[in-house]
Formats: structure tokens, C-alpha cells, sequence
């Protein structure tokens, strides 16, 4: 279900949740319901609805809905086609009363625009693209197998644990630094400093173990340092939005082709899509408000008022 479907959630919860409902992949070894008639075959040109001069076509209507549309029974298919009107209804309405011009409006449409880039962009790659991309540069699928030790820094989006002291930038740099020592001169065992030490929670029970992961996958800065280290090779403190990180980095690998595919498929479109983004940046004109959007100033506490102030309580009677 696409956001631009998800307002009609606001009329019909149950509608959507039954269209949703359909479009539900099949549990393995389960049985089809024999009860389920699919929508009749019909030209994707043909008007399915229409509210005063709007219309809407039946390719518009598979569009809105996905995959799923195909799969509605004709009851819930009509439940869905009612809300669509509804909405076409309330939007005409709206027009009438003045409110297309409302910042809100604009806002909305920027979100549809974002959302269908988005499932375009993220679509996999055609197995031949993908072929012709591995052949010329396997490098780039490389994947790293490391493990890291965070250390918390203020400002840091990691949430921080209860009762421990916010560092300062330069306590967490020299923190991280001191712990680096342990292991590398003092032959501490890496795990067992980041059960201890790390501020990641998983790496209380990970070590600090993150598995084997791929370019674009990581903190630019994170993903450098990881895939510069040698195997075994452990890193001088780096710095990214979380804090100060120790990484080592313990294998390498280059995944076969059918592994890169199942990649694209499930995590390549997240890539694709982040990629863009920093290219976007990069190309445009971007600010953001630093005093808008900075943390707000501490609130002035209130001047101590005198003695027999008409809004001071009276003075206990002396005993």
C-alpha cells in the first residue's frame, strides 16, 4: 500500500486493512481460499470512477492499490471504491472552500512526489544490469566483516544509558583512546572490552560483532576505516554522529552473483535511495536554521519576589 493510498485511512480503516490483508504473500503449504474472486479482466483505460469532471481509471485504480488490487473480492473492492470517492468528494469540497493553497496541501503533494521517486529508484536491478555491473568492478560488492566499540559522545543520537555520564567530544576521543591501548598494547581481549566498554546495548552480548556488511551500508566515516584495515588490523579512534569508534576488521569477502541479486533485492533499494539523497545534497541548495533547529535555550527562572509580596504566601506566626 503506497503512502499516497495510506490517507484513505483516515475514512476507512477496515477497507485498508482488508486491501492490505490481500496482498499478504501466501504462508508456505497454505491452502488458497477457493472464495476469493479476483476482479473481472477489464481495458486500463476504462473509467472505474468518476466524481463530477474527476475520473479515475481502472490502471489509476491498480496503480493506487499495488499489486493487490487485482486480488480484491468485488465486496471489499467496492468498500475501497466508495472511500477513493469519499476522498475525491472531500478534496473537490476543499478546492470550493479556498484550501488548495494551504502550505499543507503543497507539503502533501511533496510527499506523493518523494514516494514515487522512492519506488522507482529502489526498484532492483534487471539481472542483466546487475551482471554487467559485477563483470566490470566485483570490488564494489566487496563486503568487510568487522566488529566496533562505541564510545558515546554528547549529542549523540545513541541513546545514552541510564545513569551514565555524558562525555564531552574530547573525553569520549581520549576514552576511546585509552581503551584502544588495552587491547592493542596491553593484549586485552577485544570482545571482552566491548562487552565491557561499548555503549552500543548489542554489544553486550555481541562483542561488538556487526557481521559482514557492504558499501553504503555504514556511516561514511565508519565504512572508510573498515575497509581500509587489514584483516585482524584494528583502527585509531573515528569519529561519526554516534561517537568514537574502535573498529577491527577480522575478514573479507566478495560474494558471488547470485548472493549480490538476493542483496539488490532486500536491502539494494535502501542504497539506491541514500545514494541519491547525498548526490541531491550535494547538487542543491540546502540550509537549515542553526538557531531554529539547535536544542532550545534554558528557560529564565523567575526574579525571587520580597518578603510581603501580595503574591507571596503569608508568614507563619511566630511560635
Amino acid at each position: 500500500m503506497t503512502k499516497v493510498f495510506a490517507a484513505l485511512a483516515l475514512l476507512a480503516p477496515v477497507s485498508l486493512a482488508l486491501a492490505q490483508n490481500a496482498a499478504a504473500p501466501a504462508v508456505p503449504g497454505a491452502v488458497p481460499a477457493a472464495s476469493a474472486p479476483v476482479a473481472a479482466a477489464v481495458s486500463p483505460d476504462t473509467v472505474v470512477i468518476q466524481v463530477g469532471d474527476e475520473k479515475l481509471t481502472a490502471k489509476q485504480f491498480a496503480d493506487l492499490l499495488g499489486p493487490q488490487a487485482a486480488a480484491l473480492p468485488p465486496a471489499h473492492r467496492a468498500q475501497v471504491g466508495d472511500q477513493i470517492v469519499q476522498l475525491m468528494l472531500l478534496a473537490q469540497e476543499a478546492r470550493k472552500r479556498g484550501f488548495e493553497n494551504d502550505f499543507r496541501v503543497h507539503m502533501a503533494t511533496q510527499q506523493a512526489l518523494a514516494q514515487i521517486l522512492v519506488e522507482n529508484v529502489t526498484k532492483p536491478y534487471d539481472e542483466a544490469t546487475l551482471k554487467t555491473m559485477y563483470d566490470a568492478d566485483k570490488s564494489k560488492f566487496e563486503q568487510v566483516k568487522a566488529r566496533h566499540i562505541l564510545i558515546r559522545a554528547e549529542g549523540s543520537p545513541a541513546p545514552a544509558a541510564p545513569g551514565t555520564k555524558e562525555l564531552t567530544d574530547a573525553e569520549a576521543k581520549a576514552k576511546a583512546v585509552a581503551i584502544r591501548d588495552r587491547i592493542v598494547n596491553k593484549k586485552e581481549d577485544f570482545a571482552t572490552v566491548a562487552k565491557a566498554e561499548s555503549d552500543e546495548p548489542a554489544a553486550k552480548t555481541s562483542g561488538g560483532d556487526l557481521g559482514f556488511f557492504g558499501r553504503g551500508m555504514m556511516s561514511p566515516a565508519f565504512e572508510q576505516a573498515a575497509f581500509a584495515l587489514k584483516d585482524g588490523e584494528i583502527s585509531e579512534p573515528v569519529k561519526t554522529q554516534f561517537g568514537w569508534h574502535i573498529i577491527q576488521t577480522q575478514e573479507r569477502k566478495t560474494p558471488a552473483l547470485e548472493e549480490v541479486k538476493a542483496e539488490d533485492a532486500q536491502r539494494g533499494g535502501q542504497k539506491k535511495i541514500t545514494d541519491l539523497i547525498a548526490q541531491l545534497k550535494k547538487a542543491g541548495n540546502v540550509k537549515l536554521d542553526d538557531a531554529f533547529f539547535s536544542a532550545p535555550a534554558a528557560q529564565p527562572t523567575m526574579p525571587a519576589l520580597p518578603p510581603g509580596h501580595p503574591a507571596m504566601p503569608p508568614a507563619a506566626p511566630a511560635k
